[in-house]
């Protein structure tokens, strides 16, 4: 193990291949001009792609995701263990006690950049604890400055997988009414932080996987919003996708576990052919949260889903079927043509370290591996759960919906892994009761996809019937900001349920941050200081 040595994210070399689009290059020069922004996007839309390039970018920014699996793709580590967070809901006491370790201490004290992946599954009670240990070990005089005034960046997409919120009881209520109670709800976006912190949305609007069915799309973009007329409409042209004709080389998704083992266990069954079995070796700290079994058991014929970036025709998500057996390892046919040799990949595990810069001499935090999982990367490719999926592309999916999907997002993720409809196959008819879109999410979204000419309107024209009130501004404003919003939010509600995409006309960016900084102002708590940033604001806008 070269413990010496910074690594990079899992196939990140594929990845810094690929070309960005002109969207997603802009997007990578806003976070390097500095701010806290949230990188947004359908499925499809190239946001781990972009995390991958933003780690060029940004040499000096610790990565971390809420599971090993999603940390270990982006090639960071865990938040629960970098922030040393208790997995348990902590949100009654909100005591978050000490670091012990010293050295675990001065890493967190020495980030600069914070960049979470798969914020939508991250719970509202880890994203404060978050925010509570960078306040805890950071720069003195930045203990009152959200996330001790680091740069935050957050990707990921609120209508794909939600945070898991168990049905344990905490305090004689369930975990999901603590999170309610104490917090607003179960996301980032419910929690006063939230606001506090100052994201600025980037919006990934391409749809590159989708790009060649409009159809499809639009079908997609139906379970996104709130027009039941809408959902039912896509679900209908889903519908049409029934056939108990599945073809031999669609995977199933499912939404429970044991659906998908009955119907791996089925079809591996069928073959009357040659087995081996191929067990992992496991080399440092690795002890659980393994991407694929310990112990794997193949057959000559079985079909194969690579569950990572091993060449750039072989990725997360590619199918194929075993041809042949090597000496250490399976020949497999490609379900997109070819033959390959798949050998025992090594998944890697990464903690941060602190590095003196040899040219500024200052530390900073980089990954270092400190396990090594050595595997075949495959997974059976008959069945997958719908949750195993998200982040794969696949080139043809059969969604069993098995008892019905019981989750918000679910049904979303499952039919957006293929490129085009035609790809696409359902065992059974499809519910509006599948169909499930958390109304919390869908207003968050409308505010995440706003127009930022009808803020800069709003505020300037504010601005100019205030600027010679003498009275306390902290009053006018959260009474103002309250009414605006209030007047809005019908218009923008019909707009947004209508399928209408708001307008992106460019805008002058300091003016525009400013609107966006005033809107934040007047929740704040500590309006002391208000009425001089007022003036300020006003002074910058020659008002």
């Amino acid at each position: 193990m070269d413990a010496g040595l910074p690594i990079a994210a899992e196939g990140g070399k594929h990845m810094n291949n690929i070309k960005l689009n002109e969207e997603q290059q802009n997007a990578i020069e806003k976070i390097q001009n500095g701010g806290n922004y949230i990188i947004l996007g359908k499925a499809g839309t190239g946001k781990t792609t972009l995390l991958h390039h933003l780690r060029q970018a940004l040499p000096d920014a610790v990565f971390v995701a809420p599971t090993g699996n999603a940390a270990r793709l982006i090639g960071g580590t865990t938040i629960n263990s970098l922030f040393l967070i208790p997995s348990y809901p902590f949100i009654l006491s909100w005591t978050l006690g000490v670091i012990s370790s010293k050295k675990a201490r001065k890493i967190i004290s020495k980030i600069t950049t914070l960049v979470i992946d798969e914020i939508s599954m991250v719970r509202s009670d880890i994203f404060a604890a978050i925010d509570c240990r960078l306040r805890q070990y950071g720069p003195t005089g930045a203990e009152c400055l959200p996330f001790g005034g680091r740069q935050i960046i957050l990707c990921g997409d609120f209508f794909q997988l939600p945070p898991v919120v168990t049905n344990d009881d905490v305090g004689g209520i369930s975990v999901g009414e603590a999170l309610e109670q104490d917090l607003g709800g179960i996301y980032p976006f419910d929690t006063p932080l939230w606001t506090r912190t100052g994201l600025e949305p980037i919006y990934l609007r391409t749809n590159i996987r989708q790009s060649d069915d409009e159809k499809f799309k639009t079908c997609l973009d139906a379970f996104r919003c709130a027009d039941q007329d809408r959902r039912l409409e896509a679900i209908n042209l889903l519908n049409s996708r029934v056939t108990e004709n599945i073809p031999a080389e669609a995977i199933y998704l499912c939404p429970r576990k044991h659906e998908v083992r009955l119907i791996n266990e089925r079809e591996i069954a069928k073959l009357e052919t040659e087995e081996r079995t191929f067990r992992a070796t496991i080399h440092g700290c690795y002890e659980k949260d393994f991407p694929v079994e310990t112990e794997i058991k193949l057959k000559l014929g079985q079909k194969i889903v690579i569950h990572a970036n091993i060449s750039e025709n072989a990725v997360n998500g590619t199918t194929g079927t075993v041809s042949a057996f090597q000496s250490d390892g399976i020949l497999v046919r490609l379900d997109d043509g070819g033959e390959i040799l798949v050998e025992p990949y090594e998944f890697k595990k990464y903690a941060y370290r602190l590095v003196r810069d040899p040219v500024t001499g200052e530390e900073r935090p980089v990954p270092f591996e400190i396990g090594r999982f050595r595997q075949l990367p495959v997974l059976s490719g008959y069945a997958l759960t719908i949750h195993k999926a998200q982040g794969m592309t696949l080139k043809s999916v059969a969604l069993n919906r098995g008892k019905g999907c019981f989750s918000h997002g679910q049904c979303y993720v499952g039919i957006s892994r293929v490129h085009r409809l035609d790809d696409l196959f359902l065992s059974a008819p499809l519910e509006i009761a599948d169909v499930i879109v958390d109304p919390d999410v869908l207003q968050a979204d409308r505010v995440f996809r706003d127009d930022p000419n009808l803020w800069r309107a709003c505020v300037i024209h504010k601005l100019k019937e205030l600027k010679h009130d003498e009275r306390d501004y902290a009053g006018h404003l959260a009474d103002w900001g309250t009414a605006i919003l209030n007047e809005i939010a019908a218009d923008y509600n019909n707009r947004f349920d209508a399928g209408e995409e708001p307008t992106n006309n460019e805008v002058d960016q300091k003016l525009d941050y400013l609107c966006r900084q005033l809107f934040l102002l007047y929740t704040e708590q500590a309006r002391c200081s208000l009425n001089a940033v007022f003036k300020d604001l006003l002074k910058c806008l020659d008002l």
